[in-house]
Formats: structure tokens, C-alpha cells, sequence
């Protein structure tokens, strides 16, 4: 089983690489293990805005966690919608359904609403 999830995770950073026309060199694994961490740290954000109602207090919080993937990314050059999901019932970081064909083409995973799963668990 880890084997089979190593090259999911692999396969998925390479999908990510060509989809944010990232480096050839980027190293797929070490992307996708960065993303998930953000990923983790923003659903804990999403569910706690959820429960305790107190959004404001969070916005440094989100704007940093979307400069971390940007960062990574480097989405905001290339006009590409990546978002916080308020939602704490699904994946936080999503990449805006206006890019649903190019998701499909490139092979990332999406959800029921079309938008872009970036850090999906494998």
C-alpha cells in the first residue's frame, strides 16, 4: 500500500507541475508534501471559523497560507484562481472551477463543484 500511494502522490505532483507550468525539476513529492501540510493547516482554520463563527480574526492567517501557496505555485502570475473553501466538509484549497477543462486535461483531481482538488489524501 505505501508504494501504491508514494506514486500516487508522485503522479499528482507531476500533474500539479504541468498544470502550474512549474520546473521540470520541481521535485513532485516534496510539492505535494508541502501542499498537504498547508492543506491540513487550513482545514483546521475552515472547521474552527466554522464552530467558533470568528472569520476576522483569521484573514492574516489565510492571506499567509495562500502567499505559502503561491509560493509553491506560483498561481497569481499566471492568473489562476486558487481559494480557501470555507467549507470545512471538504478539501480547503481548491483552484476555481472557470478551469474545470484544463483540470480534466491535465488530470488533477476535482470535485462535485468542478473546482480543482489541490492537496488531495492519498
Amino acid at each position: 500500500m505505501k508504494q501504491e500511494q508514494q506514486e500516487n502522490i508522485i503522479k499528482h505532483g507531476l500533474n500539479l507541475i504541468k498544470f502550474f507550468n512549474l520546473s521540470p525539476e520541481t521535485d513532485p513529492l516534496k510539492l505535494c508534501k508541502s501542499l498537504r501540510r498547508l492543506e491540513n493547516k487550513t482545514h483546521a482554520l475552515t472547521l474552527r471559523q466554522c464552530n467558533e463563527g470568528n472569520k476576522e480574526t483569521d484573514e492574516k492567517t489565510e492571506k499567509d497560507i495562500l502567499n505559502k501557496v503561491d509560493k509553491l505555485l506560483n498561481f497569481r502570475e499566471q492568473n489562476i484562481n486558487v481559494f480557501i473553501n470555507g467549507d470545512p466538509r471538504g478539501y480547503a484549497l481548491k483552484i476555481n472551477s472557470k478551469h474545470s477543462d484544463r483540470l480534466r486535461e491535465v488530470g488533477l483531481f476535482i470535485d462535485w463543484g468542478y473546482f480543482g482538488i489541490i492537496a488531495p489524501e492519498f
